[in-house]
């Protein structure tokens, strides 16, 4: 009975002690255009427990030091926190925080002028690209649609939230369509780690960045 009022304990004891934890912060997009709010970036971060499961119901604060958001939100089943970010007046460098267990992590969000109309008659030969699933597990295919008028050479790859190329991938086109198969793993095929990722794709002076959750 002893040992097994010590087992109980100890697994009680476990229990209590595991802390949560912010894992990651994102942006996307990065930049927006001062525009009397008619663009805006959705802030992501995810909060982990000591396993890297996702934590639901937690309470995170997000704070900015120019600009607008919503300054409260909790995850969701995948423990995601999602908020959104906007101009206020102001250009420049946005530094945006969240905050949650005495954690802090920042993302930045560029505030710019809106594109002239002759920048905006310039059209990327890239579009409609998204990937499914997402949140995947353990492999995701990346489309896109795109115009080969200006015959430009297209390149794929995939980053860290860090910002660092883990894998380029080869690009199969069928006329006007593209796709690519991202099975998670790096340059060197080993399985990556849970996280935000981003895929780029480049086209000539064109590229395009989405970002992606792998969830193990």
């Amino acid at each position: 009975m002893k040992t097994f009022l010590i087992i109980v304990m100890l697994v009680t004891f476990g229990f209590l002690s595991a802390e949560n934890h912010l894992i990651w912060i994102t942006a996307d997009p990065d930049t927006i255009y001062f525009d009397n709010n008619a663009t805006y970036s959705i802030i992501q971060t995810y909060v982990a427990d000591d396993n890297n499961e996702p934590v639901a119901g937690a309470n995170v604060y997000f704070d900015c030091d120019i600009g607008n958001l919503i300054h409260q939100a909790t995850t969701n089943a995948n423990g995601i926190a999602e908020t959104e970010f906007w101009e206020s007046g102001d250009l420049g460098v946005a530094t945006i925080s969240a905050a949650y267990n005495g954690e802090y992590l920042t993302t930045q969000v560029t505030i710019i002028m809106p594109v002239s109309v002759e920048e905006r008659e310039i059209i990327s030969p890239i579009s409609n690209l998204t990937n499914y699933p997402n949140p995947f597990n353990p492999s995701t295919t990346i489309e896109f649609d795109f115009s080969d008028e200006q015959n430009e050479q297209i390149s794929m790859a995939i980053y860290n939230s860090k910002g660092q190329k883990i894998k380029e991938l080869p690009v199969i086109l069928s006329g006007v369509e593209g796709s690519v198969i991202w099975n998670g793993t790096d340059n060197s095929n080993r399985p990556v780690s849970s996280g935000v990722y981003f895929y780029r794709i480049k086209a000539g002076k064109f590229e395009q960045t989405r970002k992606m959750l792998l969830m193990k």
